[in-house]
């Protein structure tokens, strides 16, 4: 049998015809046209622009997301950089590429094809040492008496490899052997949005025109007479240059036009709806791929989250397959080492966000200040002070000392506040700014205006600063309630004296002195913020 003779030799060669996935469909005597005529194979699909977008959106990212082996410890786990797996997941995988055009290579095999496959090369130890990407049209995973194996056509011979040797992409799949691949579960979708494009391009190769029907005279009767008229004509008119031609009839033929929609003439609505398919089949925001019906700011940001939460499903997948084939039995059976891939570069939130966990986290002793500032890709400070970690003053073990109390916050820390304040500040001045340039048209309204701006503005206004001067009291131990209240009292003092200040001028002249003094305002930000 093929696996017993695996047992006994790494690997078999039979001169036999190769029954490989790029001409199993021939042997079979399969079809590969959709029901509309196009060939759909993983080829021809890329041909589809909203494909292509998808697979290299979704295989870019898992692309550039390093895959760490880790190693658990005392203090958790840590990268095991020694460990010979981790330069081939995290650096390069062979000689002739890096790890990021890998994994992107393998997910764009297993999006398309249903697997992406590798080849473990390892030394006389057993040490993986190489990872060779393989076309996924010369590999044939199967199972005989209860074992897998792997066909593999090398050099127009067929090469079975046993399981350990194969890094197997796979992603939802029927069987447990063979994953499933858009290409062929949508081959009537993606044969549609095929279709419709080549329809379209047809269209406008035929001059974008109408079709059109030519009454000949019934003296026109020869057959090759009618022939040399058609070609004639589609020589004459047939193409985008020609779209424009006059049309000259002789012998008393007649042009008929067959009036054509422009809907029917784009397909507008076929191949938006085929744009959404695809983007729903490979799991991306359909306005990644050009949808523009949905574009509000609410729904692409839990779009984009949604996006990133579904990367998890193929993420375990790479996860899993390198546990299994990279790390040792007894390194598996321990736990003592995992890989997994470091997430935080797509599940990181905004800077607004992501500065007020860090100082949250640094003032509550889960990180240190060297540990935050790497985060923010800043080096460590020059003393050992960055290597400590922070308590908070009003909690403790029972029984314990009492804590020494908190060093004064470091320069660094505070100006990173002041930046996250000072950019909510923008936004909200930003915001106003917008409102009193359309007020300013109208002097007497723009007075009115000035006079209501806390009611009209200031409620929305407190509410975006209220993190960024929540960061502040933090950093600079003050009280956020009333570091809060000041920072929005003497911020509508400034707004309401400036822009009373710039109504003294020519009705006309008001427009222009608005737009001039919001920008002085948004360029007063840091000196407001430092003044309280």
């Amino acid at each position: 049998m093929i696996i017993d003779s695996m047992i006994n030799r790494r690997s078999i060669e039979t001169p036999s015809v190769p029954l490989n996935a790029a001409n199993i469909d021939t042997v079979l005597g399969l079809d590969q046209a959709a029901s509309s005529g196009m060939s759909v194979t993983p080829m021809t699909s890329l041909g589809y622009p909203a494909l292509w977008r998808g697979v290299n959106i979704r295989s870019s990212t898992i692309g550039r997301l390093p895959l760490d082996v880790l190693e658990r410890g005392e203090g958790g786990k840590v990268k095991a950089e020694a460990h010979p797996a981790y330069r081939l997941l995290r650096d390069q995988p062979n000689s002739e590429m890096g790890s990021k055009a890998f994994k992107a290579m393998l997910e764009a095999h297993a999006i398309l094809t249903g697997g992406g496959f590798a080849v473990i090369i390892r030394n006389d130890f057993g040490v993986p040492i190489e990872l060779i990407p393989l076309d996924p049209a010369n590999v044939i995973p199967f199972r005989e008496n209860g074992r897998l194996g792997y066909s593999i056509l090398s050099g127009g011979k067929m090469v079975t490899e046993l399981p350990e040797n194969i890094l197997h992409i796979k992603g939802l799949s029927w069987d447990g052997i063979n994953g499933l691949g858009v290409v062929d579960v949508l081959k009537e979708s993606i044969g549609l949005g095929l279709a419709a494009q080549k329809y379209q391009s047809i269209f406008f190769r035929n001059g974008a025109s109408p079709q059109t029907v030519i009454e000949l005279p019934g003296s026109l009767r020869d057959k090759e007479a009618v022939e040399r008229f058609r070609t004639m004509w589609g020589k004459r008119h047939r193409g985008i240059e020609n779209a424009h031609q006059p049309a000259l009839l002789e012998n008393g033929a007649q042009l008929k036009p067959f009036s054509v929609s422009p809907e029917d003439a784009e397909m507008l609505a076929t191949r938006d709806f085929e744009v959404k398919q695809i983007a729903n089949a490979i799991g991306i925001p359909a306005y990644l791929l050009g949808d523009s019906t949905r574009t509000s700011f609410a729904s692409l940001e839990v779009e984009n989250r949604t996006f990133l939460r579904d990367l998890a499903d193929p993420m375990s997948n790479w996860e899993e397959e390198c546990k299994l084939k990279l790390l040792t039995p007894q390194e598996r059976s321990t736990r003592s080492h995992t890989v997994e891939f470091n997430k935080e570069s797509v599940e990181r939130p905004d800077l607004t966000t992501f500065v007020n966990a860090l100082v949250s986290q640094v003032n509550n002793g889960l990180l240190s200040l060297n540990e935050a500032r790497n985060k923010l890709n800043m080096p460590p400070l020059p003393s050992g002070d960055g290597d400590k970690f922070r308590i908070p003053l009003n909690m403790g073990v029972l029984g314990d000392a009492a804590p020494e109390p908190s060093q004064p916050p470091t320069a660094d820390i505070l100006e990173a506040a002041h930046h996250v304040l000072a950019h909510e500040m923008r936004r909200g001045i930003e915001r106003i700014a917008v409102d009193a340039k359309k007020r300013a048209k109208e002097p007497d309204v723009f007075i009115e205006w000035i006079e209501n701006i806390n009611q009209r503005h200031r409620r929305i206004v407190a509410e975006n600063i209220q993190a960024g001067s929540a960061i502040v009291a933090a950093a600079s131990n003050r009280d956020a309630s009333e570091l809060h209240l000041s920072i929005v009292n003497r911020l509508f003092d400034i707004l309401r004296e400036t822009y009373l200040a710039a109504t003294d001028c020519q009705p006309d002249e008001l427009p222009i002195r608005v737009a001039d003094v919001s920008t002085t305002l948004i360029n007063r930000i840091k000196t407001i913020i430092s003044e309280v």
